[in-house]
């Protein structure tokens, strides 16, 4: 038996293919489980990925944290997906948080808007602390920044794209408040 279908039964049962999966329990946390997803979610690939978080949620697993430090691609019907996960955890009084997301792939959940509605934090350390204390967003901003070209301080009062006043150089600031460049 392997060490995914000791925390949740049949787990490794159902194939995915394009993604691989290893459970672990996250101690400290209520229904607790991490999620290591490595790969990509596409719109073939998501129905098995829906079934497996199913049996995580019948495990009685309601605080899910997905590590995706290896993911390479999602579709928009991937994202859909972990939207119906969070759903499912806050009917059974959990949470859900996604953390070490690559840039490329984060940018679609930016792109479609999903940043806001997801809860995203760049460590597991981060994620397991937000899960800790259940609903309560953690505060971001404002945040005070300083242009990576120029080193000059701005005050960003919310996630979006903003622009030098002294070297003109266009910044973007994510929901969790990590600067980019354009």
């Amino acid at each position: 038996m392997s060490a995914n279908n000791d925390l949740v039964a049949a787990f490794d049962e159902i194939k995915a293919d394009g993604a691989q999966y290893r459970l672990c329990k996250l101690e400290g946390v209520d229904g607790g489980i991490v999620v290591n997803i490595h790969g990509f979610i596409d719109t073939y690939n998501t129905p098995q990925f829906i079934e497996k978080m199913s049996r995580v949620f019948e495990a009685g697993y309601k605080n899910i944290m997905f590590s995706c430090s290896g993911i390479n691609y999602i579709s928009s019907t991937g994202i859909g997906a972990f939207v119906d996960h969070m759903k499912s955890a806050k009917k059974k009084g959990g949470n859900t948080v996604i953390v070490e997301m690559p840039s490329k792939p984060k940018e679609v959940f930016n792109l479609l808007g999903f940043t806001k509605l997801l809860n995203f934090h760049a460590t597991e350390e981060q994620g397991t602390e937000f899960l800790k204390r259940g609903e309560k967003k953690i505060e971001i901003f404002p945040k005070v920044i300083k242009c990576p070209v120029c080193t000059k301080k701005l005050s960003a009062k919310k996630a979006g794209r903003y622009r030098c006043p002294q070297c003109k150089t266009v910044l973007a600031i994510d929901s969790q408040g990590q600067l980019y460049l354009g």
